[in-house]
């Protein structure tokens, strides 16, 4: 005889693992248990989270080496995704959620939305640097000039997630978990951020590189010089 079983309405698949755990060192010998579905999946990637999250990071961190030119920069926008990561985490233990596969998904795009506004103070901080503007004085024209639109974009992400942190019904754990890590985490990345980030650029600058990144305009002409050189040489 076989019973197979699913997560009640509200409850997440890994609550459900832990009860049907706990239930089962009470049953006599002769019985025994396994998993199907998404259960069997979650379960075979309980141990893969650290491994992703690194994978996720190494992956932001290329990509932004890429754009600034610089493997020192990066690192002051990847900085402020702990702070993410810390919000989304303290707001699924105030709602009592379990850390599941879900969870994990939101912590995964917590990592992209933190950088997304690291990367909006770092730019335009680069730019002014680039109109000869102090390094100080640069991350604070920054910061002034990009305050309302992160806090107009971080909130509207934020408000976008309430469905999904107030949903109900069937399939209501999983959207809960989703919409509570993420929401948490946009919004302690965004406050604390506003006040860190200039302050790791600050750090990174004056302790890992001395070099201003080049910004779009820099680039556009390191791209025309070689073609005019060529161009004289040939007449």
């Amino acid at each position: 005889m076989s019973i197979s079983g699913s997560s009640a309405s509200g409850y997440t698949t890994g609550e459900a693992m832990a009860e049907m755990e706990r239930l089962a060192e009470e049953l006599p010998e002769g019985f025994d248990f396994e998993w199907s579905g998404a259960s069997y999946e979650e379960q075979q990637a309980s141990g893969q989270l650290y491994w992703l999250l690194g994978l996720s990071l190494l992956t932001v961190l290329m990509v932004l080496a890429g754009l600034y030119e610089s493997w020192s920069v990066p690192i002051a926008v990847l900085l402020v995704a702990p702070f993410g990561a810390l919000g989304a985490v303290l707001f699924s233990m105030l709602r009592g959620l379990a850390a599941d596969v879900y969870f994990n998904v939101g912590l995964v795009a917590i990592i992209g939305l933190s950088a997304k506004t690291a990367i909006l103070i770092v730019e335009f901080a680069i730019e002014e640097e680039a109109k000869g503007e102090p390094l100080m004085t640069a991350v604070l024209n920054a910061v002034r000039m990009r305050f309302r639109p992160i806090l107009m974009t971080s909130l509207t992400f934020v408000l976008g997630m309430l469905p999904l942190v107030l949903s109900t019904g069937p399939g209501s754990a999983a959207r809960n978990a989703v919409g509570t890590g993420v929401m948490g985490g946009m919004l302690l990345s965004t406050l604390l951020g506003l006040f860190y980030i200039p302050l790791f650029y600050l750090l990174v600058r004056r302790w890992l590189t001395n070099r201003r990144p080049p910004t779009r305009l820099d680039r556009e002409k390191a791209k025309r010089r070689p073609a005019t050189q060529g161009g004289s040489e040939q007449r």
